[in-house]
């Protein structure tokens, strides 16, 4: 029943995208459709130029500091977890991202996550090695989103990265009717939580953000959920990777049997950019 709703609401879609003059909100131009492979997508907000212009994916791995993760890791546990960005985080991403944050513009995000879920359904269908992403070729996982507090939550009004995970979620369940292997993805909310306010970490360099967000996370009342599953850990911006440390320990107590971390965005540095060619030669 679900499923046949969802189908209802995207034709639904399909057909007010066909009469709507409402512009790109980033170019002006009119809006048109992105198909990929056996999956057609009205866009809603973003044509499809700007989207292809967007994405730029970014993947590589995160490593764990010994002293961030020795309490909750036995030998056997790696430190290191594949990361896929859907686009680094400057110009047009940037732009996006900061309507979103700013002015409240959470529709965006569901034009963003589409390029985002048919990234994740090419990588964990085909698992690639690329610039040091070795994601496991598994055809479902759990989705999980990085909590906010609830004060922040009370203002905010919108946890961006449980939007996204619930856009994936959709694509994953309507392309589901279409192809019949397609990536399985279901968001499960109650897993992680914030226990700890935390101040923003635009404003802070890189020590003062692992100060801010340590210990900030707990496992959540359906943690047992996830004990030897796939998962994916769902945020909007990777940038200095302290918040996205610190939840990677807690999930790690919950024992799962692999996990990928899936931004829209990643803030590239300059050591970072080294690697990567260092990588590509």
């Amino acid at each position: 029943m679900k499923t046949i709703y969802c189908l209802l609401k995207e034709i639904l879609f399909w057909a007010l995208a066909l009469v709507n003059e409402a512009p790109c909100r980033v170019c002006s131009r009119p809006l048109a459709f992105t198909a990929s492979e056996n999956f057609v997508h009205a866009n809603r907000h973003i044509c499809r130029d700007c989207l292809d212009y967007l994405c730029q994916p970014e993947t590589g791995r995160l490593v764990l500091e010994p002293d961030s993760y020795k309490d909750s890791c036995t030998d056997s546990c790696t430190s290191s977890f594949a990361y896929i960005a859907l686009a680094p985080y400057e110009d047009l991403s940037k732009d996006l991202i900061a309507l979103v944050k700013q002015k409240a513009e959470h529709r965006l995000l569901c034009d963003l996550a589409f390029p985002l879920y048919c990234l994740l359904d090419k990588i964990t269908s085909d698992g690639p090695a690329t610039r040091g992403l070795t994601a496991p070729i598994r055809q479902s996982y759990l989705l999980i989103p990085i909590p906010m507090h609830k004060s922040k939550l009370q203002k905010q009004k919108q946890n961006h990265a449980k939007l996204i995970a619930g856009h994936l979620e959709h694509y994953a369940r309507t392309q589901g009717v279409f192809k019949r292997k397609s990536l399985r993805l279901q968001l499960v909310e109650e897993v992680l939580v914030q226990i700890r306010e935390t101040k923003p970490q635009k404003y802070l360099n890189k020590q003062e953000r692992r100060l801010n967000v340590q210990n900030a996370f707990a496992l959540g009342k359906d943690a047992a959920k996830i004990k030897d599953k796939d998962v994916i850990l769902i945020d909007d911006v990777l940038t200095s990777g302290a918040t996205m440390y610190e939840a990677l320990k807690e999930i790690r107590k919950a024992q799962p049997r692999s996990i990928l971390i899936c931004t829209l965005a990643r803030t590239i540095y300059a050591n970072h950019a080294k690697e990567s060619r260092r990588a590509e030669t």
